[in-house]
């Protein structure tokens, strides 16, 4: 049975991919007694046969670079500073992830930076706001099923 997966807002994934790839989990998940773990979803993608094959870096050296991208973008989200916030002091993250309005890049800035450029200002706003409504939503969802 196929589903309509989408990809999330955001994501660098196409439609035609979360749908090709969100089917063939779900087809791997019921073999498995509706579970699955990132371990059996990357057995599964080293087979060329399998759909997820083509999203999964093949390349050695790339695949290193782009998990060491990774290991400094866990270092950006995970480093906090103390600030105070409605006179409480509060742990907040030191580093924020902005498009560069300029450039056009993706670029990280100080929490200072994020929270007085209007523009980083706007966008993380944005972000929040799509968090919490998303957050909203699937608080409903789960006490609708529960």
């Amino acid at each position: 049975m196929n589903k309509d997966y989408k990809p999330r807002k955001g994501s660098r994934l196409t439609k035609e991919q979360a749908e090709l790839y969100g089917n063939h989990i779900d087809v791997l998940m019921e073999g498995r007694g509706g579970e699955i773990t990132p371990q059996e979803i990357l057995e599964d993608a080293t087979k060329i046969s399998s759909p997820l094959h083509d999203h999964f870096e093949c390349s050695d050296t790339e695949a290193a670079d782009k998990y060491r991208l990774d290991q400094a973008r866990y270092l950006m989200i995970n480093i906090v500073t103390v600030t105070i916030v409605a006179e409480k002091q509060t742990e907040q993250r030191s580093f924020w992830n902005v498009k560069n309005e300029v450039s056009g890049k993706k670029v990280y800035v100080k929490l200072k930076t994020a929270t007085t450029n209007e523009n980083y200002r706007n966008q993380l706003i944005d972000k929040i706001t799509n968090h919490l409504n998303n957050t909203i939503t699937l608080l409903k969802m789960f006490k609708q099923y529960g």
